[in-house]
């Protein structure tokens, strides 16, 4: 609807991977369908944050759409920026970081870096329960990531400095009265958003203007 009331020539739309798997191809289908209806063409790209720059291993679903009167090409977006491990976001050794509880401990001093809590627990619970690779981007900030993520050497949980520059955001950004963490789970990354605009400048725009 936001589309059809603006018209833009490009629209960008962003969703979770699942949008592309099993019985959730449906929205997918219907959402290209409804951008079809509005005179629009839609190229649909499953991307990791972590080949655009992003300290994140993220994949979400883009949905770029072009308006049809304007016959732009096709588009390609394939990144491959350096991984940037957690080691260069990571604030090490916390003095005033909140120890763990009785239950969590145990199990972060068995569990291997980069490995969910679930892994040495003896029922398997606590997957969602995540221990940090030094070596490696973080796995998907979500909206609830601030307790159920470790640190790999310091037992404690990560800090919102951590989780902010996981997301790319600026250590200055005014989140307002919204949780940093709660804010960097439910939005697309500036590192994404601004790598994809720019091919979007490259590709479709530039040469329109330059005609």
């Amino acid at each position: 609807d936001l589309v059809d009331f603006l018209r833009p020539k490009i629209a960008i739309a962003e969703n979770v991977k699942w949008m592309l798997i099993g019985n959730a191809k449906i929205y997918t289908k219907n959402v290209v369908k409804e951008l079809e209806k509005i005179w629009y063409e839609t190229q649909i790209f499953l991307l990791n944050g972590a080949s655009m720059g992003l300290p994140q291993a993220r994949e979400r679903v883009f949905f770029l759409c072009k308006r049809k009167d304007l016959n732009f090409p096709k588009i390609s977006l394939n990144f491959n920026e350096k991984i940037v491990p957690f080691s260069e976001i990571d604030e090490w050794y916390i003095e005033w970081a909140r120890p763990l509880t009785e239950t969590q401990l145990p199990m972060w001093e068995k569990c291997k870096p980069g490995k969910p809590f679930s892994s040495v627990h003896p029922k398997k619970s606590f997957f969602n329960h995540f221990k940090v690779s030094e070596d490696k981007p973080l796995a998907t900030i979500t909206a609830g990531a601030k307790l159920l993520t470790y640190h790999h050497s310091q037992p404690r949980t990560l800090t919102n400095k951590e989780f902010i520059l996981g997301g790319s955001f600026p250590l200055d950004y005014d989140f307002m009265d919204i949780d940093p963490v709660y804010a960097v789970g439910m939005s697309v990354p500036p590192v994404m958003m601004a790598n994809i605009a720019h091919e979007v400048w490259l590709q479709l725009l530039k040469p329109m203007k330059n005609q």
